[in-house]
């Protein structure tokens, strides 16, 4: 009988990983900045209000990614759940004031510092009309070719994020379920050994 229990559980942990349910990667937006020159390494803290989740665990943040197609401009994409962003030199003193945003690709460009030393920000949701797409033939792009071009980026974002990690990813749910049936398997199993050791 503990051979027979045994082997049913070695079968229902093998079924556990090969029927697991994959979890979708979370949603993205990027979010392209321009900041000062002398900040030669901006970063991107971001987070949800009124809430204060934080899309990092430390400050300054994310080092954002040069774009090697547009001088001067970086990028990083960050969760939809994010709505609030600071521009930051990558914690050397400088920063932009707290940025609400809407959970879509947008354009940030650093502006002037005011009075308490943090700068101003002005976002788009389009493309500025220089802003050149990798792969494009010319040199200025419509709002609609940036929207398929971010798109696609963030997919390929993401399945490069997932690739790297090399972990497979699995369904809490799933596995729940299976040790769920284990645990009734393995209940019945022993109550039928009872039954049968009793009669």
């Amino acid at each position: 009988m503990k051979k027979r229990l045994a082997w049913v559980m070695v079968v229902a942990m093998v079924l556990s990983f090969a029927f697991a349910v994959p979890v979708s990667a979370e949603e993205e937006f990027t979010v392209h900045a321009k900041a000062p020159a002398e900040w030669t390494t901006p970063g991107l803290w971001a987070w949800s209000a009124p809430d204060g989740t934080n899309v990092f665990s430390a400050w300054p943040g994310q080092t954002l990614t040069p774009d090697p197609d547009n001088a001067g401009w970086f990028y990083y994409s960050v969760p939809t759940w994010t709505n609030s962003i600071i521009i930051n030199d990558n914690g050397a003193g400088s920063q932009t004031v707290d940025v609400t945003v809407e959970s879509k690709e947008l354009w940030i460009t650093v502006t002037e510092a005011g009075d308490d030393g943090k700068y101003a920000a002005d976002v788009v949701y389009e493309a500025p009309a220089d802003f050149v797409v990798a792969g494009a033939s010319d040199a200025t792009v419509d709002a609609a070719a940036t929207d398929t071009a971010a798109a696609d980026a963030t997919a390929a974002d993401a399945a490069d994020a997932a690739a790297a990690t090399d972990v497979p990813k699995t369904g809490v749910a799933s596995l729940a379920l299976v040790y769920m049936g284990l645990a009734g398997i393995s209940g019945a199993g022993l109550i039928a050994a009872k039954k049968r050791k009793a009669s």
